[in-house]
């Protein structure tokens, strides 16, 4: 079979682009101070990431995030 045959290959989509950016988006603007981990596997009821918070090389705090993406993005005033 020719690599050039497509057949059977995985498709993607706009739902997977626009993950994919979210999640760049997401951990180019994260602060120092946050340690991000994916959260992979099936029984994280859709949370993607969990975040330790780090201050003077000590953790603090931990809180998961589910992140959305979207083609229109606007930024909070926060």
């Amino acid at each position: 079979m020719p690599i050039s045959d497509t057949e059977g290959n995985p498709q993607t989509g706009d739902a997977q682009e626009i993950g994919q950016d979210a999640e760049d988006a997401f951990r180019g603007g994260r602060p120092r101070s946050w340690i991000i981990k994916g959260l992979d596997g099936t029984d994280d009821y859709g949370l993607d990431f969990q975040i330790q918070l780090k201050a003077d090389q000590q953790i603090l705090d931990i809180f998961r995030v589910q992140l959305k993406g979207t083609r229109s993005p606007t930024r909070s005033a926060g």
